[in-house]
């Protein structure tokens, strides 16, 4: 096949050096997107009759003899320094029968067809590089109570379309638009646990607490005298704690990539990780690596902005695992941007996948696909690369507001809407399941269906 090049014409006066940076970034993205077939993208070369040129500029050239496909620049947007403030909107745009959605500094952006006439509608370029670059998220102005930008706050979750890896679908459309083929991939699932604890009723279980957070929660009590059993079972010893479930979890069907997460944390409340001398850690550990999972790192609470912090603790699993750790994930999701970004990169770490949200699912990132986050200090991308986290079971529990009947249907029509071109990380808790299940909530008949796809309507 063919290769289809293209030449993007920049304004110099318009785009100073490091956007132009940010510009190369964003079409590297489109050009190795699994979806992108025989694509070549060029800037500011001399004119070739083999190349298709592109106008990147705030304004449509005046003159008649410009060839070439206009895109609308948005330098407001594409300029912008992580320590700026400013609001950003969205807009939809048509693309055929799908909606396309825009990310702009512009609240009153005209609402026109996504592509006409050698004309994009919007600036795919930044609204591409905003939700990649999550520049959003270095200067919140509300975080909630971990740190965190909530996800209430987020563009996309304001907007309704957090659902939808609205990046993944706008490169589509985008090649669509320049004549390039386009290959259709169907979606893949990558699952992923992080071991937090192996006990629901550890040494910090109180009881009448964990009864009027299961009542909150599911708005019943039904299942409070079987719980209440269990509980003295296992303190009596006459059964396992619930959440060593891992024979169980470990061993299900999947021929999906797995990742396994370990913490060695002792240094905050909220690190409550099982000692990795504990007999049973090693057994899970040597399960995890017979069942094919990929061992990974689960910082503690407190290294997100300590990166003396954040070593230590890598090098204590590290020697636990016997090889370089690789693979990492936050504890709580908790990540802030430049600092843990920065820690990532200097720490050698290949793989992050902490980008999910903690009270909803879909996609923070505007993709599944794993990418390279993008550095302000240096303008180029980080080394390593994120893999987004697109549902995770608390994020989804506290979605469905614990309903089953609203969580079945969920499932099912989010697989069915993002069945194509896009990719799906999930993670689930060995500790999660027993109380979901004792709700009547059918986590682990969630969890086996997502892994082999077939979610449908109970």
């Amino acid at each position: 096949m063919q290769q289809k090049q293209f030449n993007i014409n920049l304004s110099l006066e318009a785009l100073p050096a490091f956007a132009q940076q940010r510009v190369r970034y964003v079409l590297d993205f489109v050009a190795a997107h699994p979806c992108a077939t025989a694509v070549q993208f060029h800037i500011n070369e001399a004119p070739n009759p083999a190349f298709t040129p592109l106008n990147y500029a705030p304004t449509h050239p005046t003159t008649s003899t410009t060839k070439g496909i206009f895109i609308p620049c948005d330098t407001a947007l594409l300029n912008i320094k992580p320590a700026q403030k400013s609001a950003f909107y969205s807009h939809s745009y048509l693309w055929g029968n799908q909606k396309l959605h825009s990310a702009t500094t512009d609240s009153n952006t005209e609402h026109v067809d996504f592509f006409c006439e050698n004309r994009f509608g919007f600036d795919w370029i930044s609204t591409i590089f905003f939700h990649l670059s999550r520049i959003e998220e270095y200067l919140p102005d509300v975080r909630d109570p971990i740190g965190l930008m909530p996800a209430a706050d987020m563009l996309a979750v304001r907007s309704g379309h957090h659902h939808q890896p609205v990046v993944d679908h706008l490169v589509v459309a985008v090649l669509e638009a320049l004549g390039v083929a386009v290959q259709p991939v169907s979606t893949a699932i990558t699952t992923s646990h992080d071991v937090d604890t192996l006990q629901v009723f550890g040494t910090h279980f109180n009881l009448l607490r964990y009864l009027g957070g299961t009542a909150f929660r599911h708005k019943k009590i039904s299942f409070w005298p079987t719980l209440i059993a269990d509980y003295w079972k296992v303190k009596n010893h006459q059964m396992p704690d619930p959440a060593d479930n891992f024979e169980a979890l470990l061993t299900m069907p999947s021929n999906t990539p797995k990742k396994i997460y370990f913490g060695t944390g002792k240094h905050a409340p909220e690190d409550q990780f099982p000692d990795l001398n504990h007999p049973r850690l090693l057994q899970i550990k040597a399960l995890a690596l017979e069942n094919g999972y990929e061992l990974g790192f689960h910082p503690g609470f407190g290294t997100w902005k300590n990166a003396v912090l954040w070593a230590e603790e890598k090098e204590q699993l590290a020697q636990w695992f016997g090889a370089p750790v690789r693979h990492s994930r936050q504890h709580f999701l908790r990540f802030s941007f430049p600092e843990t970004c920065d820690i990532l990169e200097n720490e050698g770490i290949e793989t992050d996948s902490s980008l999910g949200y903690r009270d909803h699912y879909g996609f923070r990132c505007g993709t599944g696909f794993p990418f390279h986050l993008y550095c302000f200090a240096t303008e180029q991308p980080y080394r390593w690369k994120e893999i987004p986290l697109v549902l995770m079971d608390i994020g989804f529990l506290r979605a469905i507001q614990y309903n089953n009947n609203l969580g079945n249907a969920a499932i099912g029509q989010f697989l069915k809407e993002n069945a194509f071109n896009t990719h799906i990380n999930i993670n689930f808790h060995n500790s999660f399941f027993y109380e979901q299940e004792l709700a009547g909530i059918p986590l682990s008949l969630w969890y086996s269906q997502l892994l082999k796809k077939e979610v449908k309507l109970l």
